[in-house]
């Protein structure tokens, strides 16, 4: 069992002895940026809304479409005149061919066409603030789990100080014994410390490389790329709950989207009601018409050859307007009028729920903050009982139990204060994620 633990515990010694990227979490932003895949789509679902509010869609350009045809025929016919003579002509070869080419154009749909053009236009806005809202929850979804891979660090940093501690704690046991200082009891005391610590830094290696795998595939890179975080942290010292609460109402992409679909919904109002105004068309062609029908019977008759050509162009202006659809128009109007009060109630519900989370996020900093005061004077005074314990243990003042009780109060509080610190920065981005100051 020891020969194992000690096995893994070189192997991670030897890993971080090779060379390993640094990755600063501007780094990892600007990875985020080109290569998460969620970002990726919504930029392509962006470009779509674009192309959709661009002319080509917008209905004001004519349709123009071209027809073309032929057709080919063989038939026998008998022709009786008037004097009772029949003359019957057999296989007449009929050739016939034809093109045209039509424009159709809506000249005035009730201003329908107006009102669906600046609803794509708003359509595509929305998907610019959908694509934003992406890019932000992405971030701080990149800035969290930053931070969790930081703290792992700087947890097994703390965790390899404790096992060497315990690791030179049993080598002088061990020589105690040797040199008949201390009974086998301490030598498996210790050895039990070691082991114990030896398990937790193996634990917390796994909890890193997990952490490690999910930013990661937030980042869009190799799921084994491996890299070293940096630990160390700086906190904001402007921000205040009243500048906060503003910018939430001001820069919030989710209140934006809100507030865009009550515009849109308000088009669709308008839509609806050019369906009660008439609709004006224009069209306009261009025919051309052959037949042939060409029959080899030796004798002149008008039947014998029949020759058509019909080619010229033709315009028409058509006047439609629906006077009464059966209620159809005036149902969607009303559906499209509640609607807008669903999206301004969802608004008002979204404003309330923005503010309710930024007055609890900084709270909860504020109180963040201040558990970092009190464990870091924690932590030094554990420091001071640990150096004090350490010199008494050597000198024999005390036992062992003692000396791995100090050891554990100050892993417990580095580890305490670590927490506190990445804890407190990860509220700190949530306070700039909800008042849309994360970018």
């Amino acid at each position: 069992m020891k020969k194992t633990i000690i096995t893994l515990l070189s192997a991670i010694c030897l890993q971080s002895t090779f060379a390993q990227d640094i990755l600063t979490l501007e780094k990892a932003i600007e990875l985020t940026l080109e290569k998460n895949y969620d970002i990726k789509i919504s930029k392509n679902n962006e470009e779509i809304a674009k192309n959709n509010k661009a002319v080509l869609n917008s209905g004001y350009l004519p349709n123009v479409t071209l027809n073309a045809g032929g057709n080919y025929g063989i038939r026998d016919n008998a022709v009786t005149l008037t004097d009772g003579r029949v003359f019957e002509i057999d296989e007449i070869n009929s050739v016939g061919y034809n093109a045209s080419i039509n424009l159709n154009y809506v000249l005035f749909n009730g201003l329908g066409r107006v009102y669906n053009l600046k609803k794509f236009k708003e359509q595509h806005h929305l998907s610019e603030l959908q694509t934003k809202f992406v890019i932000e929850n992405t971030l701080y979804q990149v800035y969290a789990q930053y931070y969790i891979v930081a703290q792992q660090y700087q947890t097994i940093k703390n965790l390899k100080e404790t096992l060497k501690t315990s690791s030179n704690r049993l080598k002088r046991a061990t020589y105690g014994f040797d040199y008949g200082q201390n009974s086998k009891l301490e030598i498996l005391n210790a050895e039990v410390d070691y082991n114990n610590d030896s398990i937790n830094l193996l634990n917390t290696q796994v909890q890193l490389d997990n952490a490690k795998k999910n930013l990661n595939q937030l980042m869009g890179v190799a799921i084994d790329y491996d890299f070293i975080a940096e630990t160390n942290i700086t906190f904001s010292s402007n921000l205040n709950l009243d500048a906060l609460q503003t910018k939430a109402v001001e820069n919030n992409t989710l209140l934006n989207q809100a507030e865009k679909n009550i515009l849109l919904n308000e088009f669709d109002i308008k839509i609806a009601r050019s369906k009660w105004l008439p609709q004006l068309n224009l069209a306009g062609s261009y025919n051309f018409n052959n037949t042939n029908n060409d029959a080899n019977s030796g004798f002149n008759s008008p039947l014998a050859a029949n020759f058509n050509n019909i080619h010229g162009p033709s315009a028409q202006i058509n006047l439609t307007w629906s006077l009464f659809d059966g209620g159809k128009t005036a149902t969607n109007i009303q559906n499209a009028k509640i609607n807008v009060q669903n999206r301004t109630a969802e608004l008002e519900l979204q404003t309330q729920k923005i503010a309710r989370d930024v007055s609890v996020a900084w709270y909860k900093y504020k109180n963040a903050l201040e558990i970092i005061n009190i464990q870091t004077s924690n932590l030094e005074t554990n420091k001071s009982n640990f150096l004090r314990t350490e010199e008494k243990y050597k000198s024999g003042q005390i036992n062992s139990i003692n000396f791995r009780q100090a050891q554990l109060n100050l892993l417990n509080a580095e580890n305490q204060l670590n927490i506190a610190k990445f804890n407190a920065k990860s509220i700190e981005m949530n306070l700039l994620f909800l008042s849309g100051a994360i970018l």
